[in-house]
Parts: structure tokens; sequence; C-alpha cells
């Protein structure tokens, strides 16, 4: 009997789930990166946006700007971890769910190098982004994101053994 799950038929899915890494590695990157500079960016706005509330007498405003300065590095630095671990337990069972053939076993070792290839450049390229002059105190605000971006390649590497793991060493059910 073939699983299905929402839907989807995850046993015609052959081998290559390892793919699925190259996706979580993006967004991780992507996220994490995008919320940092939407934080820069407000933080330059905002001198300009708390002085037009204040002048213009709209105490509530000013409260909301200071608030959102407060709140948003936390919050967002907390959901790029959010985002890693539920996007490895995604992985994970979807991993588990397709049917592989050891055969593919080489073939996901060769893309996952490539991967972990490409993982290393993104990491290269965040820590030469974040020593810009503009960027450089980000990574004081967002430390977990810092983390997990400087340390991209690694956590690719244990997110993609972990899903090989899953994949080729489980059982036939």
């Amino acid at each position: 009997m073939k699983k299905r799950i929402i839907g989807l038929n995850y046993r015609n899915k052959k081998g290559l789930a390892i793919m699925e890494i190259m996706f979580v590695m993006i967004i991780l990157f992507v996220f994490g990166f995008i919320s940092m500079i939407i934080f820069q960016t407000y933080k330059e706005i905002s001198p300009d946006l708390r002085s037009e509330f204040v002048s213009s007498g709209s105490n509530s405003s000013v409260v909301v700007v200071d608030d959102v300065t407060n709140r948003y590095p936390s919050t967002f630095d907390a959901l790029v971890l959010i985002v890693l671990i539920l996007m490895w337990i995604v992985v994970l069972v979807s991993a588990f769910l397709v049917d592989s053939h050891p055969l593919f076993f080489i073939a996901s070792i060769i893309v996952f190098v490539f991967i972990l290839i490409a993982g290393g450049i993104l990491g290269q390229f965040y820590d030469e982004l974040i020593v810009d002059d503009s960027l450089s105190g980000l990574s004081d605000d967002f430390p977990i994101t810092n983390w997990i971006l400087e340390h991209l390649f690694f956590l690719i590497l244990l997110v993609g053994f972990s899903v090989l793991l899953v994949l080729y060493g489980r059982g036939r059910f």
C-alpha cells in the first residue's frame, strides 16, 4: 500500500530526497539575511519616523515605533531558529516517506557534496557581507541568525547526514 500525505504520493519520488537540503539552505540564508536587512533599513528610518510622530503629537505611534525597534531583532532571531528546526523535521519526515533504492546512495553523496560546496560559498558570502561598514552592527542585533549563517556549512552537513541516515539507514516497510 502506498503512503499518501495530504494528497501527495511520496512513494513515487525516488532517491534524491537529499535535494531538499538545498531548499533548506536557500530558505535559511534568504530569510535570515533579508530579516537583518529589513531591520537595518528600519533602524535608519525610525528616528525620522519617531520625530515626525512626535511633532504631529501622535504618542501612540511613537510607542509603536519604539516597540518595533525593541522587539524586532529578538523575534526574528528566534524565528530563524524555529524555521531551521521545523524545516529539518519536515526534510527528515519527507526522507522517511521516500522509497529509496541503495543504488541512489552514490548519486545522493555526489549531489550532497555539491550542496556542501554551495553552503560553504553562501557562508563565505555572508561573512564578507556582514563585515561591510553599513551592515557591521547587525551581527550584534541578531546573534542566533548570525551564528546560523556563519556555520551554514556545518549545519547543512549535519542536516545532510541525518537525511542520508534516515533515507538509506532504515529498513524496508
